[in-house]
C-alpha cells in the first residue's frame, strides 16, 4: 500500500509542475543498441534495483528492497529512486537518462499513444505504471520496468500495444530519433554477466578429489555451514564460501533437508545440499538390476535400480531399438513394472535425483530386453452406450478390446446414416447434420464379436457470444454467430434468486436486447441453438457468458484547479464503474475527441492559457471484450489557467521591489515570501496594480518572492497562473 500511495502521490507531483520544454538534439546514434546492451547487462532482468540506501546507484541485488522509509519524494528515499522520481517512475527516468543524457524535465507530454512516434528513452505512464521504452517494430513495444511484480524487481519484455491502458502521458525529448526495430534483442543477454569483458568460468571438479566423492558447488549467494551432525541444531565448524567447490561422500533425506557428509579445506562435517549444485563425480552409481534377454508379450517386465542414498525419485527411461525416447515411468520407489508390451526389441535405462536439490541426478548404463509376440484371441468388443457430437466437429472412439493383450484388436466401423455422421477406419466420428444414428464396431478377427452406440448429432454450439452498443444503463445487447446445422436459437438469463435459467426468447435472430436491468450490474446468459429434426427438437451444448450494464451517467462536472495553461476536472463517482473516459471537444475537427481514461474522479488537461475548453465525462464497465460506456455527461466548460507574470526584482536599501507584466484576463495578482521556511501571502493587489514595495527588511539577505496572476471565475473558484519565483538580495 505505502508503493502505491507513493506512486500516487508522485504522478500528481509531475503532473502539477511546470513545464519548460526545449529543443534538444539528440539524433539517432550508431551506439543505441551498445547502451541497450550495456544497460541490460548493467541492471539484468530479474535483479532487484535500488537497493543500496542511497539515490540512483548502479548496482542492483537478488533480494527486493525493504520499504521506503524516510522518503521525501525528491531523491531522499532510503532506496529506490532517481534524480526526483521514485521506484516504477525513478527507474523509467534513470534508463532514459543513461541513453539520452538528458533529464526527464525536459521532455515534452503527449497523451495518446502513436506507436510511429515513438523512440528508445521515451517514457510511457499508463494504469498508474512507468516504463522506458527499448524499441519498436509494428505494433510491438519493448520495454524495460521495475516494481511490476515484487518490489524493485527489474524487467526486460516485449508487449503488443494493446497491453498499454489507460494511458496517462507519454514523455518524449525532442529531437531524439533513437530508434531499435529488434524488439527481442534482450531475450539474447537476459542473465549475462554484468561485465561482458570478465566472463564467469564453468565451476570444474577439483582433480585431487577422492575417486569416491562426488563434487558439489555453493551457489553465489550465501555461504554453507558445516556442522557437527546431521540437524539445524548443531554446532557450526566451519563453512563454505559462496562460489567455492567442495567434496560430498554420502547423502541422506531428512523431511525437508538433503544432509551429507562433507569436506572443504580440511574440515568434516554435515550440511544440507537444498542450495547447492552438483557438478560431478559419484561415490553411488546407479545400477540396473540383470533383466531377461527375452519376453513374452503377456509378461510383466520388470526394471530394479539398486537403492541409492539420497534419492527419492526413480526414472525409468524406455527406448525403441534405435533408441529413440518411448516413455520415462517415473516412480518413488526403486522398481517398475510394465505390462502389455509390443513386440520388438528395447532399451532401459535408470535416473536418480533428489526433488530437494534438483541439480542432483545420476544416470545408469542402458540395458537392452525383446519382446516376442504370442496370439491371444478376442473375446469381446464394448462401446458405451451413447455418445453426441456437434455438427462440424469430430471425435475418436475409445472402445474396449477384451483381454487388453489381444494380439489383434482391429476392427471395422458403420454408421447407419453417413448424411448424419460418417466414421472412418480408424473410429474418427463426424457429424453432418443434426439428427441420431446408430455408430457400430465389429471385431475384423471374428465377425460375431460387435457393439454399437446410440449417437446423437447436435447443433454446434453458440460461439464469439458478445454485448454490442445495446448494452447501456439499463439494457444489455447480445449477439452471436450462425451455429451450423441450427435452425433457431434461446435465449436464457440466470435467476440468483431461484438459482435457475430463465428463457426470454426463441426465434431464428442472432441478437438479442435484455432491457429494464439495473445499472452497474452483471448479468448471466446462456444462448442455446436448437434444430428440429425427424427425431424432435435437438438442442446444442452451451455455455454461460456474463455481460455487466454500465454505471449510470456522470450529472455533475466541476472545476477544480488551474495553473498556467491547465485545467483540473472532477466529477462524481458512480458506485460500480471500473473507469472514466474524458472527451474534449475538437474545434479544428468539430467533434469531441478522448484525451484520456482514468480510475480517478479527476482528469488534469493543458491548452492554451486563458482559453474556454469544452469536455464531456463517461463511466465505463469492463466487459469480457473490453468496456461498456454510459451516455455521456452534459458538456462542461473549463478556463485555462492563465499566463505566467515575468516578474523583475530592485532593491533599495532595506526595500525590494517587484513589478510585472500586465497579464491578459487577469483580474488581480498575489505576492507570496518565504517566511521562516513556509510560504507567506503579502499582498493580493487588483489588475491594475503591477508593482509591489516590501520595505524595512534585513540587510545584505537574499528573499525569495513568488508572483501568480488570478481570476475570478466564480464565487467558488478563481483561476490561477503558474507561480513565478524570484530572489533579490537587499543592500
Amino acid at each position: 500500500m505505502l508503493k502505491r500511495v507513493l506512486s500516487l502521490f508522485l504522478v500528481t507531483v509531475l503532473a502539477f509542475s511546470s513545464f519548460s520544454v526545449g529543443l534538444v538534439n539528440v539524433s539517432a546514434a550508431d551506439d543505441t543498441m551498445d547502451k541497450l546492451v550495456y544497460l541490460i547487462k548493467k541492471l539484468p532482468d530479474g535483479k532487484y534495483w535500488n537497493h543500496t540506501g542511497k539515490n540512483n546507484p548502479d548496482g542492483v541485488t537478488s533480494s527486493p528492497c525493504a520499504s521506503h522509509y524516510n522518503c521525501d519524494y525528491f531523491g531522499g528515499c532510503s532506496c529506490n529512486s532517481f534524480g526526483n522520481a521514485i521506484q516504477c517512475m525513478g527507474y523509467a527516468a534513470k534508463i532514459s537518462y543513461e541513453i539520452t543524457g538528458v533529464d526527464r524535465g525536459k521532455y515534452d507530454e503527449s497523451y495518446t499513444l502513436d506507436v510511429s512516434k515513438l523512440r528508445v528513452g521515451d517514457i510511457i505512464r499508463s494504469n498508474n505504471h512507468s516504463v522506458c521504452v527499448t524499441g519498436v517494430n509494428g505494433d510491438k513495444i519493448s520495454f524495460t520496468d521495475c516494481n511490476y511484480g515484487d518490489r524493485c524487481i527489474i524487467r526486460w519484455v516485449t508487449v503488443d500495444k494493446s497491453w498499454f491502458r489507460g494511458i496517462e502521458y507519454i514523455l518524449h525529448l525532442k529531437g531524439n530519433e533513437r530508434t531499435n526495430t529488434n524488439v527481442n534483442f534482450h531475450d539474447a543477454y537476459k542473465g549475462t554477466t554484468t561485465d561482458p569483458e570478465i566472463p564467469v568460468p564453468d565451476p570444474e571438479p577439483d582433480e585431487d578429489a577422492p575417486s569416491n566423492a562426488e563434487i558439489w558447488r555453493m551457489d553465489d549467494e550465501g555461504n554453507l555451514n558445516i556442522r557437527s551432525g546431521k540437524s539445524t541444531d548443531s554446532g557450526v565448524i566451519g563453512s563454505v564460501p559462496a562460489g567455492e567447490s567442495f567434496n560430498v561422500y554420502e547423502k541422506e533425506l531428512s523431511d525437508d533437508y538433503l544432509w551429507a557428509k562433507v569436506e572443504y579445506d580440511g574440515t568434516t562435517g554435515y550440511s544440507v545440499l537444498n542450495y547447492a549444485e552438483y557438478i560431478s563425480g559419484a561415490y553411488q552409481t546407479p545400477e540396473l538390476s540383470s533383466l531377461k534377454k527375452s519376453y513374452k508379450s503377456t509378461d510383466s517386465v520388470a526394471f530394479k535400480s539398486n537403492a541409492v542414498s539420497g534419492a527419492d525419485s526413480y526414472t525409468f527411461s524406455l527406448y525403441s531399438s534405435d533408441k529413440k525416447l518411448i516413455k520415462e515411468y517415473k516412480s518413488s520407489k526403486n522398481s517398475y513394472s510394465l505390462t502389455g508390451l509390443s513386440a520388438g526389441k528395447y532399451y532401459v535405462d535408470v535416473t536418480v535425483s533428489s526433488s530437494i536439490a534438483p541439480s542432483w541426478k545420476l544416470k545408469s548404463e542402458s540395458k537392452s530386453f525383446s519382446v516376442t509376440e504370442e496370439n491371444v484371441a478376442v473375446t469381446k468388443v464394448s462401446l458405451r452406450k451413447e455418445g453426441s457430437i456437434e455438427v462440424g466437429k469430430s471425435g475418436t472412439f475409445q472402445p474396449v478390446i477384451e483381454p487388453e493383450n489381444a494380439t489383434n484388436k482391429a476392427l471395422t466401423w458403420t454408421s447407419s446414416d453417413e448424411k448424419i455422421a460418417t466414421v472412418d477406419s480408424n473410429g474418427v466420428v463426424t457429424g453432418i447434420a443434426p439428427g441420431k444414428v446408430t455408430i457400430k464396431c465389429t471385431s475384423k478377427e471374428n465377425s460375431k464379436l460387435s457393439a454399437s452406440c446410440e449417437f446423437t448429432v447436435k447443433p454446434a454450439s453458440v460461439n464469439a457470444i458478445q454485448t454490442y452498443s445495446g448494452t447501456m444503463e439499463n439494457s444489455i445487447g447480445l449477439k452471436w454467430e450462425k451455429s451450423e446445422g441450427a435452425t433457431g436459437y434461446t435465449v436464457y438469463r440466470y435467476n440468483p434468486s431461484t438459482k435457475s435459467y430463465v428463457k426470454l426468447a426463441a426465434g431464428n435472430g442472432t441478437s438479442y436486447t435484455d432491457k429494464k436491468l439495473k445499472a452497474s450490474t452483471s448479468y448471466t446468459y446462456v444462448v442455446r441453438a436448437y434444430a428440429k429434426t425427424e427425431d424432435g427438437v435437438i438442442n446444442a451444448p452451451y455455455k454461460a457468458f456474463t455481460a455487466k450494464t454500465t454505471a449510470t451517467a456522470i450529472t455533475t462536472v466541476k472545476q477544480t484547479g488551474s495553473d498556467t495553461g491547465r485545467v483540473r476536472i472532477e466529477w462524481e463517482k458512480k458506485s460500480g464503474s471500473d473507469a472514466y473516459a474524458v472527451y474534449k471537444y475538437d474545434f479544428a475537427a468539430g467533434k469531441f475527441r478522448k484525451v484520456g481514461v482514468t480510475t480517478n474522479t479527476s482528469f488534469i488537461d493543458k491548452d492554451k492559457p486563458a482559453t474556454k475548453v469544452y469536455y464531456r465525462i463517461v463511466s465505463a464497465v469492463k466487459t469480457g471484450d473490453g468496456y461498456a460506456i454510459s451516455k455521456p455527461s452534459g458538456t462542461f466548460m473549463a478556463i485555462t489557467g492563465l499566463e505566467k507574470p515575468e516578474v523583475d526584482s530592485s532593491a533599495k536599501g532595506t526595500s525590494v521591489t517587484l513589478s510585472w507584466d500586465k497579464v491578459d484576463y487577469a483580474t488581480h495578482y498575489q505576492i507570496y515570501r518565504i517566511v521562516n521556511g513556509k510560504k507567506v501571502l503579502l499582498k493580493t493587489v487588483t489588475s491594475s496594480v503591477t508593482s509591489y514595495t516590501e520595505k524595512n527588511l534585513k540587510s545584505d539577505v537574499t528573499y525569495t518572492y513568488y508572483v501568480r496572476a488570478a481570476r475570478k471565475h466564480s464565487s467558488a473558484l478563481n483561476l490561477f497562473s503558474s507561480e513565478t519565483a524570484i530572489k533579490q538580495k537587499t543592500a
